[in-house]
């Protein structure tokens, strides 16, 4: 299991290292190693590993959402990932009782671009509490911890 960053903190490139370890004989503890990259569909022809273009065609689209991804079979070590706009890369290895995962990287980009302001009437006394959005999704999520007559109105947008 592997959380994904949001789009917002895809990068343009990446330098990853698919890990390896090896056992008392020397052979290497996993035997599979993968990358996954996630990426708007207009990129699909963009993007290189380690220098060399990857098909459009092995990527598979995800549903309505204008993204697809690819798994993609590599080797131990380090690789490169260049695109020409922001990509997701995941990193992962599996052996016979165990195995790896991490995101190749993000940026940390400051995402509080909307503030919306609210003005709160609890019990007769005024407050003004305000609402962080981390990105544009449309989606309002308000929680009353404790409630004695409150009464919440959204009365302004700042963007």
């Amino acid at each position: 299991m592997i959380i994904l960053p949001p789009v917002e903190q895809y990068k343009s490139e990446y330098n990853i290292i698919n890990a390896q370890v090896f056992n008392s004989q020397g052979g290497g503890i996993f035997q599979e190693q993968f990358l996954t990259i996630i990426a708007p569909d207009h990129l699909l022809d963009s993007i290189l590993i380690d220098n060399t273009y990857l098909s459009p065609s092995i990527f598979v689209p995800v549903h309505n959402s204008g993204f697809s991804y690819a798994n993609i079979s590599t080797t131990d070590g380090q690789h490169q990932i260049i695109a020409s706009s922001p990509i997701a890369v995941l990193v992962y290895g599996y052996g016979e009782a165990v195995s790896y995962a991490y995101i190749g990287g993000m940026s940390i980009n400051n995402l509080l671009e909307n503030n919306y302001i609210f003005n709160s009437n609890i019990c007769s006394n005024s407050a003004t509490i305000t609402y962080h959005e981390s990105y544009n999704s449309g989606i309002k999520s308000y929680e009353i911890i404790e409630q004695y007559n409150c009464n919440i109105t959204d009365i302004e947008q700042k963007t």
